[in-house]
């Protein structure tokens, strides 16, 4: 079990070789990731729908601004690079995660090595790590990322501080750089996931009960992480308000309550891990509150737990790799276990995501533990060496089989419910898939499920609303997001929506107020700046439509209908050139944007300023725009008909003319048709209209 054994190949292949079979199993457990897709569930609010991806300023913005949806700079980031790469499709980014759970895994094995342990060891450790169907959440789900790539450098940061504890031991001058090496590795996974707050108390406990040093010189060591970690907590603490309605009545557990969920939580977790079933994005809440007196027991059990384990160790009766591993799996769950009020403990008290960098010490103890047995009890090594195939390739299988679960929204959620079928944000993810796959009718089941279970959280009332708006029906729109903001007065997404649908039946007066209001408590909001816009130019008022248009642009450089505004702001003032180099900036942004495209087209075919007629660039720019509307737009049609003539190539306009006219009959735009078949019947006759 150990592996000293002889062999003909030198150590350094062996490990290597023991490494790579371990990584190509988990390829082949996770090869269907690459057929996932997004689940609208944090994933696409941190790329495709985020603006900083494609902003201009978006990577600076990443790091000085508060407007991610989390402070993990380095995360975004990460998103940021891929997103060159990939735009929206999400195989790319799904193969990114399990390259990074790839690379965790080795260096699971590569610590284990440092540690001196047996290459068995390594072996069995790191192949529970990579296969256990716990790691799916955190690999299959793009938005967990920051869970690979801040575990990746926790990883590193144990590595450095092993060599550095045994430098610092020997007397070596490298164990200062060691330890500076870990220090900086730690900052770095923490600007990727605060998650790992725990690790320096963590890694005084691998000293103390792996490495035999003295606890005093750790504890000393740990300080400056404990600070960063502090710090950078702070930060992630303010951000995490932005995920719950706080406007709902009893939103977060009370401290009674999160003190009850700290307690239960662990034993959920070391549940899965042993009996890996009905795993799930969320599970139902329990009923906590201190009036439920036997959940306190949990917690009880959970401190007469670790008591054990110690008193176990001290009386020399268990191996200091087990307290290691529940002092480790404990610190690094302990940020989420509800000491500390964040946002997920709305949705799920437990949520196995939260596993991925604690679950690593508790498979490195099973590891030390079945090794240890195969060497005092030699007639058990075989049975021991199979069991733990068998183990692994179990894991393999289950994970085989939960992958396929987040090929979408609808397939994740339908799996939520069934593990959880009274959770109201299940039910509402679910809702969500159900509209994306076009069955509102079931949809809205959902949604008036998940109203039932909360009848006071906005969530629900906003989303049904929306839904039924959809749907065409809007008094019952109305009614809903008149609730929500009943709910929540000061929601400006329920204000921004509600106002569109105002708009929609012409009570013009409050939805220009509700824009208005919204604004002013969410400037970022982009529906709300360009609702407020888009009614100042249905007023006339382009003077003050304008800055709207230009803030949208400054969120969203890509977002054709906020450069149009900006443009068609500034023809109405009166500013052709502004106008034409607001349409030539915007089309860098989006070249297939037909609205700019097809302004470009007509200010540079008959401006009122000759200086910037350009009869060749304009025809350019027809073309363009009907090949991105599929020669099915009837306006652009009679565009390009134009600046065919104007150009020369009448016979060309007379026949873009006459598909035009076709198309404006077949769309029951009656003076359309009449004017493009004047148009047709000028350019047969080689004039222009």
């Amino acid at each position: 079990m150990t592996g000293t054994g002889t062999s003909a190949q030198p150590p350094l292949i062996r490990w290597l070789l023991a490494l790579c079979v371990v990584l190509l199993v988990g390829v082949g457990a996770y090869w269907q990731v690459g057929t996932l897709g997004w689940t609208g569930w944090d994933d696409t609010a941190y790329v495709t729908k985020s603006p900083l991806m494609t902003a201009p300023d978006g990577l600076r913005r990443i790091w000085v601004t508060h407007e991610t949806e989390q402070y993990y700079p380095l995360t975004f980031t990460l998103y940021w690079l891929e997103y060159r790469f990939f735009g929206a499709d999400a195989t790319g980014y799904h193969i990114v995660g399990l390259t990074l759970h790839l690379l965790n895994a080795a260096l699971v094995f590569v610590f284990l090595r440092t540690l001196g342990q047996p290459l068995s060891v390594a072996r069995v450790a790191t192949a529970l790590f990579a296969l256990h169907p716990t790691q799916v959440i955190t690999v299959a789900w793009i938005a967990e990322q920051k869970n690979t790539l801040a575990v990746a450098f926790m990883l590193m940061s144990m590595i450095a501080w092993v060599r550095s504890s045994r430098a610092a031991e020997a007397g070596a001058s490298a164990g200062r750089w060691w330890y500076l090496s870990s220090l900086a590795l730690f900052a770095l996974g923490m600007l990727s996931k605060t998650a790992i707050l725990g690790l320096p108390l963590a890694l005084v406990a691998l000293d103390q009960f792996m490495l035999g040093a003295p606890w005093k010189r750790s504890a000393v060591r740990a300080i400056p992480m404990l600070l960063l970690g502090g710090l950078l907590a702070a930060v992630t603490l303010a951000f995490e308000q932005k995920f719950v309605d706080k406007s709902a009545a009893d939103w977060m557990p009370d401290l009674a309550q999160r003190l009850q969920i700290a307690g239960a939580a662990p034993w959920a977790y070391l549940g899965r891990l042993l009996w890996p079933a009905g795993l799930s994005l969320a599970y139902d809440q329990w009923g906590v509150g201190a009036s439920s007196w036997h959940w306190w027991l949990p917690a009880a059990a959970t401190i007469a737990g670790l008591g054990l384990v110690l008193w176990l160790h001290r009386r020399g009766r268990l191996g200091g790799h087990w307290v290691w591993a529940a002092l480790h799996g404990l610190l690094l769950l302990g940020p989420t276990l509800g000491f500390i009020p964040f946002g997920n403990l709305a949705v799920t008290h437990t949520s196995d995501h939260f596993l991925y960098p604690a679950s690593l010490a508790v498979f490195i103890a099973f590891a030390l533990t079945a090794d240890r047995l195969a060497d005092v009890r030699p007639g058990l090594a075989p049975f021991v060496r199979i069991g733990c195939v068998a183990l692994a390739l179990t894991c393999a299988v289950l994970t085989f089989r939960l992958v396929p679960t987040w090929r979408s929204a609808t397939t994740l959620w339908t799996r939520a419910v069934e593990v959880a079928p009274e959770n109201y944000t299940a039910r509402l993810g679910l809702a969500e898939g159900l509209m994306l796959d076009g069955k509102p009718d079931r949809a809205m089941e959902q949604y008036e499920y998940a109203v039932r279970l909360r009848p006071d959280w906005v969530d629900a009332h906003m989303m049904l609303g929306s839904a039924l708006r959809d749907a065409g029906q809007p008094e019952r729109a109305e009614a809903s997001y008149r609730r929500a903001l009943q709910l929540a007065p000061d929601n400006a997404v329920t204000m921004a929506n509600l106002a569109g649908l105002l708009e929609k039946k012409r009570a013009l007066p409050e939805a220009l107020a509700l824009y208005q209001r919204a604004v002013a408590i969410e400037p970022t909001l982009i529906e709300a700046r360009m609702g407020l816009a888009q009614m100042h130019l249905g007023y006339s008022r382009p003077e003050d439509a304008l800055p709207h248009f230009q803030a949208v642009v400054r969120l969203r450089g890509d977002f054709g209908p906020a450069r149009l505004g900006v443009a068609t702001c500034y023809e109405l003032l009166g500013r052709e050139k502004d106008a034409l180099a607001a349409c030539d900036e915007g089309l860098t942004h989006a070249p297939r944007a037909v609205g700019l495209l097809l302004m470009a087209t007509r200010l540079r075919l008959a401006p009122a300023d000759v200086s910037l007629r350009d009869w060749p660039r304009a025809l350019r720019h027809a073309r363009a725009a009907a090949d991105a509307s599929g020669n099915r737009n009837y306006t652009v049609l009679e565009a390009l008909a134009l600046a065919e003539a104007v150009n020369g190539d009448f016979a060309a306009a007379a026949r873009y003319a006459a598909l035009g006219a076709d198309l404006a009959r077949a769309a029951g735009d009656e003076p359309a048709m009449q004017g493009l078949r004047q148009s047709e019947a000028d350019y047969r006759a080689g004039r222009l209209p």
